[in-house]
């Protein structure tokens, strides 16, 4: 190494190599020595067994015998690694870039170990001869790891030379804890959570990183990390655009609309009351208290990611009632098909949040809302905090599906009473996860539940949301959404143009009262791309005869038992 030429943030140098060369041909008696020995004390310390010799000694002593004076910098590597050597002499032969050199300083290591074993031999008989067995068997596994060792490095270094890696990247367990310690300081988490998380770390840095709980601290730490302490989006908060895009995704649900809209116009009017207020208290804080220094100009905060939390004045005065938005929980009941999912898509886009949907169908274990506890194996997190990680922000909306389907009180806890904490607007900014241990502010989060009946919801939790009804659709109502949203869709799925479908109004009522019997539309979806199937089949045909001009686009009510049936 020439000299350092940076030092901050990770050292660089220039560095010189030195290639091995061959060794003289003056020196070739040197080398026949080196075999030699290197023979005698592979043959000394690992003796002929009833099951022959292993395999890494076999190919060690036909490279020994093998080696000219090309590789006879790379034999007396071998030799010193292989045999017994102190880190000091080590050290000294890695020192020195002359092949020559280093051969007499490897025979000078080596005629030490030989004469050693050899006075070994002349030892007291009342040795047990088992005792002198065990020996030789650990010195000859030792030597056969040294060897595995030392071809494994060399493997390694030529992958990382392929790979145009430098010499030592990819870290080691001290890189891993600073590369969690940078990430877990980067979510900017609240006071009490990064004390936990250095304490992990410091822990971290105590255990051996064979051991298993090593892999139970580090991915708790990464859970930390990967929680949006402090990460959100900017919310959208044009009331007319809103109401535009809750008229172009979805005809009808005045009800839900209104209520939604309701929600972001008090949201707008909290956040102009209270960023005047925080704007006052700042003014008169820097005026008062700092007025020989200007107050240093703060970075502008990302596209779509509102700037992290800082420690203001105004920050500190705010009351918490203030800063939470509460969000309200809304639950939409109504029979399948009547778009209460895509409606919490639209609210999301709507607001410019990150939608994540949560199927509660089937769940009947309370660890999968508040996670497993950490001494568990293999324990992880909740449904609730897995979305948060997921989504990487901490004002996302949550779609808490088929809420009427989860599981009730058993021998695994009882999955509806998990969900109070959740869906309490009093209580959610303190969320306590098992796993986590301690609280995560879902305040921010807007949930949606839908549901299809409201008789098999636990009653504690029904009364924490705001229930809206979706009734069935009106023949009306289904003619307009199969004309703006069904028809289009199916058209596309199953490509086709508009020009090649022509159905009116009185067939598509025919098939809304002939061939359905619900109060969505899913059905009726199914009805449309069945028809749509069957001009696509007429389609085809008439382009493969070259008859596309008689190809007649036309739906009618006789053709409708053609391709429904009766």
């Amino acid at each position: 190494m020439d000299r350092i030429t940076q030092k901050y943030p990770y050292i660089e140098a220039a560095v010189t190599h030195f290639p091995d060369t061959a060794l003289p041909l003056a020196a070739s008696p040197l080398l026949a020595q080196l075999k030699n020995i290197a023979s005698d004390l592979v043959k000394q310390v690992t003796p002929v067994t009833s099951t022959g010799r292993s395999s890494a000694i076999v190919s060690l002593e036909r490279f020994i015998s093998r080696v000219d004076r090309n590789e006879a910098g790379q034999l007396a590597d071998i030799c010193v690694v292989a045999f017994e050597a102190t880190l000091e002499e080590k050290l000294a032969v890695l020192a020195l870039t002359d092949v020559r050199s280093r051969i007499e300083k490897v025979l000078e290591i080596l005629t030490r170990q030989l004469g050693i074993l050899q006075v070994s031999k002349k030892s007291p008989q009342n040795v047990p001869n088992n005792l002198s067995k065990q020996q030789r068997e650990y010195s000859s596994s030792l030597i056969i790891k040294l060897i595995s060792r030392f071809y494994l490095r060399q493997q390694l270094n030529a992958i990382k030379d392929e790979l145009g890696a430098k010499d030592g990247d990819g870290g080691g367990d001290e890189d891993d804890v600073a590369e969690l310690q940078r990430k877990i300081e980067a979510a900017k988490p609240p006071p009490d959570v990064m004390t936990i998380a250095k304490r992990e770390l410091q822990r971290l840095k105590r255990v051996p990183q064979a051991s298993a709980e090593h892999n139970v601290i580090r991915t708790y730490v990464e859970v930390l990390a990967d929680i949006p302490w402090s990460k959100g989006t900017v919310d959208d908060l044009d009331i007319g655009r809103a109401r535009k895009q809750f008229d172009r995704d979805h005809y009808g649900l005045e009800k839900v609309k209104k209520r939604l809209l309701e929600y972001l116009a008090i949201l707008k009017l909290k956040r102009s009351r209270i960023e005047p207020k925080a704007t006052s208290v700042a003014d008169t804080t820097n005026t008062s208290e700092t007025k020989s220094l200007p107050a240093p100009p703060s970075p502008p905060p990302s596209k779509g990611v509102s700037p992290p939390p800082t420690e203001s004045p105004s920050k500190v005065i705010t009351p918490a009632a203030e800063r939470r938005d509460h969000a309200p929980i809304l639950l939409l009941v109504g029979p399948p098909g009547t778009g209460k999912t895509s409606l919490a898509k639209s609210v999301a886009s709507a607001l410019g949040r990150k939608f994540h949907r949560i199927s509660l169908g089937g769940i009947r274990d309370e660890a999968e809302i508040r996670g497993h506890r950490r001494t568990y194996v293999a324990s992880l997190p909740g449904v609730i905090v897995q979305g948060l990680r997921k989504v990487g922000v901490n004002n996302p909306v949550f779609l808490l599906d088929e809420i009427d389907k989860i599981g009730m009180n058993n021998y695994h806890g009882d999955p509806a009473a998990a969900m109070l904490e959740v869906l309490d607007p009093e209580q959610n900014h303190t969320f306590n996860d098992h796993y986590v241990a301690t609280p995560v502010d879902l305040s921010k989060v807007l949930f949606i539940a839908t549901a299809n009946s409201l008789h098999t919801i636990h009653d504690a939790l029904l009364d924490r949301m705001e229930v809206i009804e979706l009734p069935g659709y009106t023949f009306d109502e289904k003619l307009h959404i199969a004309r703006e949203h069904l028809i289009p869709k199916q058209l596309e799925t199953n490509a086709l143009e508009q020009k090649h479908l022509d159905i009116d109004n009185k067939t598509i009522l025919r098939i809304i009262t002939g061939y359905t019997r619900e109060a969505g539309v899913r059905g009726l979806e199914r009805r449309l791309g069945a028809v749509c199937r069957g001009k696509a089949v007429q389609y085809a045909e008439k382009k493969e005869q070259g008859k596309e001009s008689e190809y007649d686009p036309r739906v009618t009510m006789s053709d409708l038992e053609a391709i429904l049936g009766v």
